[in-house]
């Protein structure tokens, strides 16, 4: 499996819905239009995306370490593995 170049990680959320890298470059814009209706959902929905973009480094990395892991090693995947993972996740929900 060959591994992706991508930029590098961390990536932050800055005026709530924009993500960029450590330099401050941007990676994602998740701002959208929103009628009258519907804006407080689009605005939830826009930090929501904000966050599970943020987090694609890290969940990347911890899918590819359980993945070579499963493939390589016989027996149980580490618990450091799972936490891994689960750290990820948290930041992808905003915890």
């Amino acid at each position: 499996m060959n591994k992706m170049e991508h930029t590098k990680g961390p990536w932050k959320i800055i005026h709530e819905f924009n993500v960029v890298d450590s330099e401050g470059r941007l990676i994602a814009a998740c701002g959208g239009h929103s009628n009258n209706r519907q804006a407080e959902k689009i605005h939830n929905e826009n930090i929501i995306n904000a966050r599970l973009i943020t987090a694609c480094p890290d969940m990347y990395e911890a899918l590819i370490a359980l993945v070579r892991h499963a493939n390589c090693e016989p027996g149980p995947i580490p618990e450091e593995l799972w936490k891994r993972a689960d750290k990820a996740l948290e930041k992808a929900e905003g915890k």
